[in-house]
């Protein structure tokens, strides 16, 4: 049922689908995800034929989605935008082991500074991608409510998390590096607890 043109009709209950690693899942196939609206969580982690265009095919459930993982898939500002911009209950974003500069969070909040507009999210991961500070700093604008922020790059440094701290007492778990040795991989967020224990709300 899973593989028809339509698994939504077959699974119309279904909150939580990880295809991680998945190498027969393209951005042209995430198209038959796009009447999924019963979706919270979507995990392409790995999923290396996912670019910017998978996200365009998956607009219309993204204003459902509540956590997505994109580690280690091929999009990038262009995407994060889409997802950012459609996606308003989001609330764990994963972009580790992408292309992501961080560009479209210095746009958005250019763009919604003065409407006062904030994002639900409360877990981002940025490692292993060549975001600088300038874009954390924007996102910290976007999204007060970030308990756990985490990234690493070689436009970020230690003294990264001193400043977010600064900048955002309340976020819990924070940590920036130039590079994590023990990160040369894909993070499985989807795997740990704090995800798959996660309350959906509206489903």
């Amino acid at each position: 049922e899973f593989f028809r043109p339509d698994p939504a009709k077959a699974l119309r209950r279904l909150a939580f689908l990880d295809v991680s690693y998945c190498t027969l899942v393209t951005s042209g196939e995430l198209g038959r995800f796009a009447n999924w609206t019963s979706l919270r969580a979507l995990g392409l982690e790995g999923c290396h034929r996912v670019n910017d265009g998978g996200m365009t095919n998956i607009e219309p459930i993204l204003r459902f989605l509540q956590a997505i993982d994109l580690e280690g898939t091929d999009v990038g500002d262009k995407g994060v935008e889409l997802i950012l911009t459609r996606g308003p209950g989001l609330r764990f974003l994963f972009l580790g082991h992408t292309g992501f500069t961080g560009i479209a969070f210095v746009k958005l909040a250019a763009e919604r500074k003065l409407r006062g507009h904030r994002f639900e999210l409360t877990r981002v991961c940025l490692r292993r991608t060549t975001v600088n500070e300038a874009a954390v700093f924007a996102l910290l604008q976007l999204a007060p409510r970030l308990t756990w922020f985490v990234g690493s790059g070689p436009h970020l440094c230690a003294e990264t998390t001193t400043r977010v701290k600064e900048r955002l007492p309340s976020c819990r778990f924070v940590k920036f590096a130039p590079f994590e040795l023990e990160q040369d991989r894909c993070c499985r967020h989807f795997t740990k607890d704090v995800v798959r224990t996660m309350k959906f709300e509206g489903s």
